[in-house]
């Protein structure tokens, strides 16, 4: 008989308690903007130019939402102001187009 993984132990190897959602959103940092790739209730993933990025740093950035639900004749979203965010980095991803991947834990 061959085990198989618990749903607990898939939880623990997977880290996620929430479920990521493919969201892009302007975030803005102190020196520099940047742009999300998902988001979760627990925490976020952006990309940035920026290079002062250190693990398990405290980082608080203005998140910038919707107003609302699209309207289907607008070309464009209406953005409400930037809600402020604390977090902790708990993984930073250098790619090679000179991006940095930011994940922050809220």
């Amino acid at each position: 008989m061959i085990p198989t993984p618990s749903k607990t132990l898939l939880a623990i190897d997977n880290r996620r308690c929430d479920p990521r959602h493919a969201l892009r959103y302007p975030v803005l940092l102190p020196d520099c903007d940047a742009m999300t790739r998902n988001i979760s209730g627990s925490g976020a993933y952006f990309e940035t130019d920026r290079q002062k990025v250190v693990m398990n740093q405290p980082i608080s950035f203005a998140l910038v939402l919707p107003a609302g639900p699209p309207d289907p004749g607008a070309q464009r979203y209406a953005w409400s102001e930037g809600r402020v965010v604390d977090g902790r980095v708990v993984r930073i991803d250098t790619g090679e187009t000179g991006q940095v991947g930011v994940c922050v834990a809220f």
